[in-house]
């Protein structure tokens, strides 16, 4: 359930910050970058988890480094204009690592540390939609346990409804939907793309729950209830998060990619 790309959904969370510095902050700052530095080569190690162990156990450590430094006490000494982003790197990198609490807390606290300029940044809107993100990825700890303890490899209509499925993955829209409306002329179009991508993959990640319900009549009726929350198909509701996202972009090829699999 966890995306195999995410090089090409978090790079959009990166912005390298070039102003103009007072003396005093001139050696954070400079310490930030390489912060900065070690993130996206986190993100790009993530990448390849799919295909490397390595790749994921490098992905970790880097992870782990971002969020040693980044305490708030180291956050609390960059310049003001940085703190927005310190603590999106924080959330994001706590989120990876499956400190979900934590990534929590982080991002709420980054929505506080925001000057008012950046309500409509990319960051701010992006620590605004992490919610969303967390939930679905409790789901996601949630279902592999479920899977993990079924010979074959399915759950039964008790199980879906004990850990409220449906209720939780509506809730993990509706966050991201509170995220996004935090959006503005100001915002990057390719927050957007990012929102759209992210809710065609709890969408998806609603549908491979449904669909591994033993197949009957529990199925049938499990899928009707979730669609009755969408007000669409499955399909209706994917396809209409697709459309958004221009030609060749990468999340749509990530789509597609996941689509075949």
């Amino acid at each position: 359930m966890q995306s195999r790309n995410l090089k090409s959904i978090i790079r959009a969370t990166l912005i390298v910050l070039a102003v103009a510095l007072t003396a005093c902050t001139t050696i954070t700052t400079i310490e930030y970058r390489d912060v900065q530095g070690d993130f996206v080569e986190a993100v790009s190690a993530d990448n390849s988890w799919s295909v490397s162990p390595l790749g994921a156990s490098a992905a970790d450590g880097l992870y782990s480094g971002i969020v040693t430094q980044l305490t708030d006490e180291y956050i609390a000494k960059l310049d003001d204009r940085l703190k927005l982003n310190a603590w999106l790197l924080r959330a994001v990198s706590e989120w990876r690592l499956g400190e979900l609490s934590k990534a929590r807390v982080s991002a709420q606290n980054g929505l506080k540390a925001s000057q008012d300029n950046q309500v409509e940044s990319r960051d701010y809107v992006m620590l605004a939609m992490l919610d969303g993100l967390i939930i679905d990825s409790e789901l996601n700890i949630e279902y592999r346990k479920l899977i993990s303890a079924s010979p074959d490899q399915t759950i039964t209509l008790n199980d879906y409804n004990e850990n409220s499925f449906a209720l939780n993955f509506e809730t993990a829209l509706t966050e991201l939907d509170n995220g996004y409306r935090q959006a503005g002329p100001a915002t990057p179009p390719e927050v957007g793309w990012f929102f759209h991508y992210h809710r065609w993959r709890i969408i998806n990640n609603w549908v491979i729950v449904v669909t591994s319900i033993e197949p009957g009549e529990d199925r049938i009726s499990a899928t009707a209830e979730a669609e009755s929350k969408l007000a669409m198909d499955f399909l209706e509701a994917m396809e209409a998060e697709l459309e958004p996202i221009p030609q060749g972009h990468p999340l749509r090829d990530l789509i597609r990619a996941q689509e075949a699999e």
